[in-house]
């Protein structure tokens, strides 16, 4: 909604970004009209919605991976190839002190994932660990990429030229001379002639991003308001002694302790976000004291010369600037420049100077001060 991904309450109070508690009373001014996988329906009857009609029912077979029976899965092969990649990239566990506590880490992984660690190649690497996060993740997206996108085809013949401004089913954006035999003919294919490519499976995406979604609610339904941030895979919450902690594990599906690599029982005593994908904060280790300070930002490379720009003070003075009443907040941002490598029209790469600019955006939620927030519909009446 609003060309964003949203989870609201209340459809209308969502596409007006209304602040304060929903007044709708019709229920069709709160319903959404949407596609969903079977199991998001059975999680939204448990909380006490109701559908109030079905427009179209996809209905399909379905079989699931029995690790205990050591079967193959549809994507088993890839999934262990590089998942043992990413978990060998991810070093040892904290708890893991002594050679006993390395031998009984890979055999509980074994047990847990029938995947056979090599206690040679476990070390710290991030590069390769990056790698084979982006290659688990990307994967799914795959499955539901649009086939309308452009494509660029290059044309060295009349008739080929031809054959491509007249088709049906296609149709041509932008034609560029390359040399005296050969131009670069950037097209797509008009909607109605959409084909699905060979690796199109809207199903497979669907169920796999809606088992990730649910896996998150597990976590975000028990630490309720405690939840400061979270993403598609990761939580940042307050704790205190007493409450629910979420367990901790090196399984698929098992949360990680992010800061252990900062040292045993790191905590983060300070944490300010802008938005998705965009957050500091500041950790300390207990044991020596040391202080950590780490900012993300989706998009923007710190590298050492935008780091004096854009870090855990310069954000969290962005941040409380929204909220203060005597500060229009028109020229809240920082912008950064940098050297980029693209790719010209005629395919040539260039090296050039640019820039982006840096500014909190709150769209997502309804902002009741800088520390809490509810989603758009939320009746705080109920």
């Amino acid at each position: 909604m609003n060309s964003r991904l949203m989870f609201s309450l209340c459809r209308s109070c969502c596409a007006e970004s209304i602040k304060g508690d929903c007044f709708h009373e019709d229920v069709e001014d709160r319903a959404f009209a949407g596609t969903w996988v079977a199991d998001e329906l059975r999680k939204a009857i448990q909380k006490g919605y109701k559908i109030l009609n079905l427009y179209v029912v996809w209905q399909y077979e379905i079989i699931q991976y029995d690790k205990s029976k050591n079967s193959k899965g549809l994507f088993t092969e890839y999934i262990d190839t590089f998942l043992k990649f990413k978990q060998e990239a991810s070093g040892w566990p904290a708890w893991c002190e002594s050679e006993n506590d390395k031998i009984r880490y890979i055999s509980e992984y074994k047990a847990a994932e029938n995947i056979s660690l090599d206690p040679d190649k476990v070390e710290n690497n991030p590069a390769l660990r990056a790698f084979s996060k982006l290659a688990l993740n990307s994967f799914w997206g795959k499955f539901s990429q649009r086939g309308c996108l452009s494509q660029t085809s290059v044309i060295k013949s009349r008739k080929d030229l031809l054959e491509l401004l007249t088709s049906p089913d296609k149709e041509t954006h932008d034609i560029v001379l390359a040399s005296d035999e050969t131009i670069y003919a950037q097209w797509k294919y008009k909607q109605e002639a959409e084909n699905a490519t060979c690796y199109t499976n809207v199903v497979i995406a669907a169920y796999t991003t809606a088992q990730a979604r649910l896996v998150l609610y597990e976590y975000l339904e028990k630490l309720d308001r405690r939840v400061l941030y979270c993403d598609t895979d990761s939580v940042i919450y307050t704790s205190a002694t007493g409450e629910y902690e979420p367990p901790l594990g090196t399984a698929l599906g098992a949360m990680t302790d992010e800061l252990a690599s900062y040292g045993k029982d790191t905590y983060i005593r300070s944490f300010v976000s802008g938005g998705p994908k965009f957050y500091a904060y500041e950790a300390v280790t207990p044991g020596t004291g040391e202080l950590h300070r780490c900012c993300k930002i989706k998009g923007i490379s710190l590298n050492h010369e935008n780091s004096k720009k854009i870090n855990y003070e310069s954000v969290k003075r962005m941040i409380l600037k929204m909220y203060d009443d005597d500060d229009e907040c028109e020229d809240n941002s920082i912008t950064v420049d940098f050297r980029a490598i693209r790719r010209t029209k005629t395919h040539d790469i260039v090296s050039r100077d640019e820039s982006k600019r840096c500014c909190p955006v709150l769209k997502k939620r309804r902002f009741i001060d800088s520390e809490f927030s509810l989603p758009f519909g939320f009746k705080d009446s109920l």
